[in-house]
């Protein structure tokens, strides 16, 4: 994570979090590989660190590129990730 604390403050205006399949390195994923905050294999817990040492307090933004994601009841992905994500900043 020490590249997202280099990042100066005034240049994120907004950040999108998604999660990495864990069928193959995070670098070499494309977005359709990506999955629900919370089942992949990224430190999130480390990630939102990061930008609450750095003083990012703005909007983050769920990610959600795959396809497989898409097919399911709306209400249900949102719901699952809204909890998720509560859960990342508690």
């Amino acid at each position: 994570m020490e590249d997202l604390r280099q990042i100066p403050l005034d240049k994120i205006s907004h950040y999108h979090i998604d999660d990495a399949a864990h069928n193959k390195p995070p670098t070499t994923q494309k977005d359709p590989d990506r999955v629900m905050i919370g089942e992949g294999q990224i430190d999130l817990k480390a990630e939102i660190a990061a930008l609450k040492e750095i003083g990012y307090d703005k909007t983050v933004s769920l990610e959600l590129f795959n396809a497989e994601l898409w097919e399911k009841d709306p209400l249900e992905v949102i719901s699952n990730g809204l909890t998720r994500m509560k859960e990342l900043f508690a």
